[in-house]
């Protein structure tokens, strides 16, 4: 079978998974990965995938609706099935489509009006595509009148962490569009965080690194090498770093002030399944850190509680995918 995967451009949690899913199922299919290619070089992908640079390059929160990037896929060869991951437009072609999304930017957008809202869940509702989404956060309402499977977490979670080498907090409030950007900014160059850096080494988003250039301050490459040496993180709670986070067993903080429904949603459910601990401040995230204990009673804490949330969502999706 001929199959087409396409990833959403915002941030890289839509990339990764799909990269996940590729490998997953190109031993048995003919896999073509649409996505940014710029992007994609930072996870492993199977030889027998092909790469096709593909970045959707819009302002999703804004431009959920513009749906152009369609007709440029139409350009290449016609495939057996369609894998988008949380781009709905890929409906528009009327193939054997099966889309992940946990969310819809639609359901999310403060600049959606209700003629958008409609037409979009319309398109959906009346649809012949399969959704997928993660059991411990995709919301059902999202999937009205269509065949919706709930999967585990797409990844595994680390074996063998060493938790005495762990000696690093990861700041990572994503690649995506922020607007508490110049928030963030100013932080960081605040004598506060500068007395902080001197006694915690700190990974922090290449987007952030150039305004805080201290002495153990460092670059979030976000590859194994990175998480095997981080404890605990600052996040905003895209699925892709929470999905990190639970791999490598690292304790989340989440910081969502000014953020949108989807963070804000992520961070009540990590919450409330007392795998991460929600601040209003980035100095209130901050000063848990300092009176947090790196030691192994709160690292076996994490593993029991992340214990709670079921795996091996590709080889599910894998599944799906053969029964076409």
């Amino acid at each position: 079978m001929k199959i087409a995967i396409i990833a959403s451009n915002n941030g890289l949690g839509h990339i990764k998974r799909c990269s996940i899913v590729a490998n997953k199922v190109c031993k048995r299919n003919t896999v073509h990965f649409f996505c940014c290619k710029k992007k994609v070089k930072k996870f492993k992908i199977n030889k027998k995938v092909k790469i096709i640079d593909f970045p959707i390059d819009i302002d999703y929160e804004k431009f959920f609706f513009d749906l152009s990037w369609v007709n440029r896929l139409k350009k290449f060869s016609m495939y057996d099935l369609y894998y988008s991951d949380n781009l709905p437009g890929i409906i528009k072609l009327k193939k054997k489509t099966i889309i992940y999304a946990n969310f819809f930017w639609h359901q999310i957008s403060k600049y959606a009006n209700k003629k958008k809202i409609n037409e979009i869940n319309n398109l959906i509702n009346t649809s012949n595509a399969k959704f997928v989404s993660w059991n411990a956060f995709g919301k059902i309402d999202l999937f009205k009148k269509t065949f919706h499977r709930k999967v585990g977490m797409v990844g595994n979670i680390q074996k063998n962490i060493n938790y005495k080498k762990r000696k690093h907090v990861l700041l990572s409030f994503g690649t995506a569009k922020n607007i508490e950007k110049k928030n963030i900014i100013n932080f960081l160059k605040s004598r506060y965080f500068l007395r902080f850096t001197k006694n915690f080494k700190v990974f922090i988003d290449e987007l952030y690194y150039k305004h805080c250039l201290y002495k153990n301050v460092y670059i979030a490459t976000h590859n194994d090498q990175m998480f095997k040496k981080t404890y605990i993180a600052i996040i905003r709670p895209g699925l892709g770093i929470v999905t990190d986070c639970i791999k490598w067993k690292i304790k989340m903080l989440t910081y969502v002030k000014n953020q949108n429904k989807e963070f804000k949603m992520n961070s009540k459910i990590l919450k409330k399944k007392l795998i991460g601990v929600q601040f209003s401040s980035l100095i209130k995230a901050l000063n848990y850190i300092k009176t947090y204990k790196n030691n192994k009673d709160n690292f076996s804490i994490i593993s029991r509680r992340q214990k709670t949330i079921s795996l091996n969502g590709e080889k599910e999706i894998a599944r799906l995918i053969n029964e076409f």
